[in-house]
């Protein structure tokens, strides 16, 4: 197995980048015509190659990447490809049933963009508002059928994502395996993303409380999914910061797949809030008598 390339904190936001001017393009019908399935693969695939390698710098951009009103439909979308491509990693998926992944993951809520003037109030839609939105779904498949070369079942994921195994989603109330498999892996993706980052009308989510929402909720979703997204993604990401039961602040920069809790972290702040000067790195998994209480938003310490 080939070792992961290290990537800068530059490589990784310019991949970001790519990613955002790539679904731009597609949203706003920016050059249509001479986008195709080809010109977004190459894209996607840069991203899998990373991800494959165990690069996962990534994860930080996107929780990192400021959302408004203007740009949150792009991030969500981008987010939600790497999320959804990580989830494929955790299945098996080989690449180029990935970079299909990918691209169903960064276009399946293109429908959306007719409805933005909707969702980005600062209150929750009412029900007839909400029956409304629900069109996104439809409306996404058939733009995406313009797109030259897209595999049906990336169609179909436009078309499904909102679709739950216990027969709760729509706009078919299907269940189960009558789902296509990838839209079922871009819901789960879809529905952890929106948590973690905030909207018009809410706050965001901690990653951990996301986990939870989500656990309340579990028969919608395959628990084997479930499952992979706490110990690849979910409960402590990569570039989420925590507070020690040390009282030191630190940031993750690995996971531990099996013990999710116990991440490798980098302390930036001693107990008396100083930054430090030098770089303090500790795996949990081999340092038990240090452990996460809380998890940090930009705000302060918010859960415990």
């Amino acid at each position: 197995m080939k070792e992961a390339k290290v990537t800068s904190e530059e490589e990784n936001l310019k991949l970001y980048n790519e990613l955002e001017t790539l679904i731009k393009e597609i949203l706003h019908g920016q050059q249509r015509q001479i986008i195709d399935r080809q010109r977004i693969a190459l894209t996607i695939e840069k991203l899998v190659d990373q991800l494959s390698l165990g690069d996962e710098k990534i994860f930080a951009v996107c929780l990192s990447k400021e959302s408004t009103q203007t740009n949150y439909l792009i991030c969500h979308l981008v987010n939600s490809c790497i999320y959804a491509i990580k989830i494929g990693l955790g299945l098996g998926y080989e690449k180029v049933k990935l970079i299909d992944l990918g691209i169903a993951g960064l276009t399946f809520d293109i429908g959306m963009m007719k409805y933005l003037t909707l969702v980005n109030q600062t209150r929750k839609l009412n029900s007839k508002e909400y029956n409304e939105v629900k069109n996104h779904a439809a409306l996404g498949s058939q733009i995406l059928k313009n797109i030259p070369g897209l595999s049906p079942l990336v169609i179909d994921v436009a078309y499904q994502h909102h679709e739950r195994i216990d027969g709760s989603g729509y706009p078919r109330a299907l269940k189960a395996e009558a789902i296509n498999e990838l839209a079922r892996i871009v819901g789960l993706a879809d529905v952890y993303e929106a948590m973690v980052h905030p909207r018009a009308y809410r706050v965001s989510f901690l990653p951990i409380e996301a986990i939870k929402e989500i656990l309340k909720i579990k028969h919608s979703f395959e628990y084997k999914l479930i499952k992979i997204l706490i110990e690849r993604i979910g409960i402590f990401p990569i570039g989420s910061r925590v507070e020690l039961n040390t009282r030191e602040i630190a940031e993750i920069i690995k996971l531990n797949y099996s013990i999710p809790l116990r991440p490798v972290v980098r302390v930036i702040y001693g107990v008396n809030g100083q930054s430090l000067t030098e770089a303090k790195v500790l795996d949990l998994n081999t340092q038990p008598a240090v452990y996460i209480v809380g998890g940090i938003r930009k705000e302060g310490l918010v859960f415990n």
